[in-house]
């Protein structure tokens, strides 16, 4: 699978801009303006068109999975795709749809939230009503998301808040913790995520961590999770200091914060070197309660 970006002859895909835009002159409007690409899996499956609106806005013009190979996933692979290859230049993604029980689900599943809407849109653009699963569109519905931040450490790219629920399974497999998450689960656990950061070496996912708890109270690590491969690199002790400096930036102080242990206690001197103690009444629940938690990478590598 690999996704390419389309400078020449971008109307050899006019079928699978169609699925996404029906009238050709409206998407004459931004196709030559817009940056595109396409998905290939033994043949083209995808393609995503997006455009520049000004003020650290990147928007979706057009994206569109060949009807055959729906339900697969291609979709969300490229809005990843965008998300991170643009994170460092953008500030939001954005898309606009009519306010469709097929595509409104998908965005807000993909971490998008409805931001304005433009009214009679389809409407007052359009030659003709468009339908979409039974419902005649009419207003443009804008939903946006945030996109992470992004760092270079040396060879190790990291990103914030822009892990997948399929990049996490993808992680638990690839380090033997038992049985593998569902998709549904792992969804769900990603929305309940706090902060997340996840460090990737050639567009690999490496690692990753994830913070949960509410903003002011106590706060948990969990799922610190580096390809085997990886280990001994600094990879944990860099995932640490991310989460610890993400309760610094929001300007918290006197926070605890707890990892557990339960199965790892061979884990308990890395994390002591970031100050957590340990509490054997506890079953190894590490505390950590952050005064200054500006650290400097520290400590023995997970």
């Amino acid at each position: 699978m690999c996704i390419t970006q389309i400078t020449q002859n971008k109307k050899q895909y006019l079928s699978l801009l169609l699925l996404a835009d029906e009238q050709e002159d409206m998407i004459d409007r931004y196709l030559e303006k817009g940056t595109m690409f396409v998905l290939d899996d033994d043949g083209v499956k995808a393609e995503c068109v997006v455009t520049d609106e000004g003020n650290g806005v990147l928007e979706i013009k057009n994206i569109a999975t060949d009807p055959e190979s729906q339900g697969k996933g291609y979709g969300k692979k490229l809005l990843d795709f965008v998300a991170q290859t643009y994170c460092d230049r953008f500030s939001v993604l954005q898309v606009g749809t009519g306010d469709s029980p097929l595509t409104i689900p998908f965005y807000e599943k993909c971490g998008f939230k409805r931001h304005h809407i433009v009214k009679d849109f389809f409407t007052t653009n359009y030659d003709h009503p468009i339908f979409e699963a039974g419902v005649q569109l009419v207003d443009m519905i804008y939903l946006q998301k945030p996109l992470a931040v992004k760092k270079q450490i040396g060879e190790f790219t990291l990103l914030h808040n822009e892990l997948s629920a399929e990049q996490f399974i993808e992680l638990w497999q690839s380090v033997g913790w038992g049985e593998d998450p569902s998709l549904e689960q792992t969804r769900l656990a990603m929305e309940h995520t706090l902060f997340r950061v996840s460090v990737f070496h050639k567009d690999k996912i490496i690692a990753m961590a994830r913070l949960i708890g509410d903003m002011g109270l106590d706060y948990y690590i969990k799922d610190v999770i580096v390809r085997p491969e990886y280990q001994k690199k600094g990879i944990g002790s860099l995932l640490i200091n991310e989460l610890l400096q993400f309760i610094n930036d929001n300007g918290i102080s006197g926070t605890d914060i707890f990892v557990e242990l339960c199965a790892m206690p061979d884990k308990i001197p890395f994390y002591q070197k970031f100050g957590f103690d340990s509490n054997e009444a506890q079953r190894l629940k590490m505390m950590h309660t952050v005064k200054n938690p500006s650290i400097a990478l520290s400590g023995e590598p997970q």
